[in-house]
């Protein structure tokens, strides 16, 4: 019997990456339990990644720390970035 189509269909992505980053990801992922990574690992980890990429800001905390740019980087959402940039500009 097929397989039912998903609500949601994902689109078919192939990439590469370089084989050191290759082989933190496959650590990262890695299951004891199953002995490998397991099915859907990737999948799961890249579309968060993604999702993390568009939902997040980061500010440079270098004006307010009296830095080099660069070094002091925070994220987190729009509204975080937006609390601490408040807070910081009180003073």
């Amino acid at each position: 019997m097929p397989r039912k189509a998903a609500l949601v269909p994902n689109k078919h992505l192939h990439t590469t990456i370089p084989p050191e980053l290759a082989a933190k990801l496959d650590l990262f992922l890695w299951s004891e339990v199953e002995g490998r990574v397991p099915q859907g690992a990737y999948q799961a980890f890249v579309v968060r990644a993604i999702r993390e990429f568009f939902t997040l800001r980061e500010m440079d905390l270098a004006p307010y720390l009296g830095e080099s740019e660069g070094l002091f980087v925070v994220k987190g959402t729009l509204p975080a970035i937006e609390a601490l940039q408040r807070k910081l500009e009180e003073k």
